[in-house]
């Protein structure tokens, strides 16, 4: 499939936006454009956001106006279950050998299925891990009698929902949301304590500092790894969606430097079958970006 060229793209939303200097941009746009010579992509995109102001300060690449499936909505769902006092991250969650089955049907699986799963690991872990059944098995216990409440919290993010099934909405099938959107979930917990632009508290301060904390740790310690730079602190969350017809959606959306954030940044790669890691592949080029912003 033929790659499309990478241009600098800057992003008007309604106000004065200052961009980054051109040769930052250009540098980001080539950065872009060998990661998806690399792992043979069809689409990328970058975005920079000033984490303090929430400013869009660079856009490379393709523009995409909305994601319908985006497993970076797994943050968002673990953290309801949190502000809902049902769950703690100290619980155990049993995701058995990695495969989650209905009826007869396998209707999700996470990565490692097939050496296993993980079996009983910890809410604090289940983002660690990327699994969607811990995800939805942590969603299910805080949100079984009030599935509203659990909706309400997508409203204040912003995230609409095209059809309810707590299943796959809470790990990111079904819904609608702007990259830019996706930048200001993440931006909101990085310094905002949970405040979104439009002045919608999406969870107590508590709760946003247990997030922070998992976010930490899925760079630390989870498979998150590949975006963590030596050289400063970096806090985030990968994403490998299945988008159908062997197409892939990898994904890591992060803060550095994680004690006083500068900048908030989403990457976004497509690309057509295996392997595809969020974590590895998106994670990397995350990594590059922040340590080149950083300079």
């Amino acid at each position: 499939m033929k790659q499309k060229t990478i241009t600098s793209i800057a992003l008007l939303l309604g106000l004065m936006s200052c961009n980054l200097q051109d040769s930052s941009t250009k540098e980001i746009a080539k950065m872009l454009q060998t990661k998806m010579t690399e792992i043979n992509a069809y689409a990328g995109q970058v975005i920079v956001m000033d984490s303090k102001t929430g400013e869009v300060k660079a856009m490379v690449g393709d523009e995409l106006a909305i994601l319908e499936s985006t497993t970076l909505i797994r943050p968002v769902s673990v953290m309801a279950a949190l502000e809902s006092g049902k769950v703690q991250l100290s619980d155990s969650v049993d995701v058995g050998d990695g495969l989650y089955i209905v009826e007869g049907d396998t209707i999700t699986r996470d990565f490692n299925w097939s050496r296993g799963g993980y079996g009983k690991i910890t809410v604090g872990r289940v983002l660690d891990a990327g699994t969607n059944i811990g995800t939805y098995l942590t969603t299910k216990k805080a949100f079984a009698e009030n599935e509203q409440a659990y909706y309400d919290l997508l409203d204040k993010c912003g995230v609409s929902v095209e059809k309810r099934d707590v299943l796959w909405n809470c790990i990111g099938y079904d819904l609608s949301v702007s990259p830019v959107q996706l930048l200001q979930i993440f931006n909101s917990i990085a310094v905002k304590e949970g405040t979104m632009p439009d002045g919608s508290k999406i969870a107590s301060t508590t709760t946003i500092e247990k997030m922070k904390q998992v976010l930490r740790s899925v760079v630390t310690d989870g498979l998150g790894k590949p975006a963590g730079s030596d050289k400063f602190a970096v806090s985030g969350m990968f994403a490998d969606t299945y988008l159908g017809d062997g197409k892939y959606c990898l994904q890591f959306c992060g803060y550095f430097p994680t004690e006083s954030p500068q900048y908030t940044v989403l990457v976004t790669l497509n690309k057509e079958g295996l392997p595809a890691s969020g974590g590895q592949m998106a994670g990397s080029l995350f990594k590059d970006v922040a340590e080149h912003l950083m300079k």
